[in-house]
């Protein structure tokens, strides 16, 4: 295996140089643009690279699946060569790309279990700048100071997903 972990490392450089690309692009939006739709598109796509990083790192433990012995040496070798621990990395960070992918699903369930149905999607905007609606209504909002993305009531710090692949996922010269 460890013959291969290069084409797993080299992987997770062209994820991050994608993701740091989506996420100058997202900065920017914010910046220059103020386009809340082009903002989403640019956060979405930062998180598919971030999360594909992720996933080789940190897979899921799944012991049905017959290769999960393989995975989860694989990820811990990769790990090491990053001088990284399972616990140098905010799994819950990363679900928002979950609810992003499966928004359809999120719908379903707000459209069975919210008591005010007030749908608010899309915006950019300040922590507490909407008064009235439960937060669980509140879709995809970014707070353009903090990087804070809330969804559906769970906040997802982006820039905390920046640092970790900035500077966590470096090359290991030894």
């Amino acid at each position: 295996m460890d013959k291969f972990l290069d084409i797993y490392i080299n992987e997770i450089f062209l994820q991050k140089n994608f993701a740091l690309q989506s996420y100058n692009k997202f900065i920017d939006s914010l910046d220059t643009q103020k386009s809340p739709k082009n903002t989403l598109y640019h956060i979405h796509h930062f998180l598919v690279h971030t999360s594909n990083i992720i996933k080789i790192l940190f897979p899921k433990d799944n012991p049905k699946n017959q290769d999960n012995i393989f995975i989860q040496e694989r990820a811990k070798k990769l790990r090491e060569n990053f001088n990284l621990s399972e616990n140098d990395f905010n799994i819950h960070q990363i679900n928002l790309r979950n609810d992003l992918e499966h928004y359809d699903e999120r719908i379903d369930f707000w459209v069975k279990n919210s008591k005010q149905h007030a749908y608010c999607d899309i915006g950019i905007i300040s922590a507490g700048a909407i008064k009235g609606i439960d937060t669980k209504d509140m879709f995809r909002t970014i707070n353009p100071q903090s990087k804070i993305f809330t969804f559906c009531g769970k906040e997802y710090d982006l820039q905390y997903l920046k640092n970790f692949i900035d500077k966590k996922i470096k090359q290991n010269i030894t």
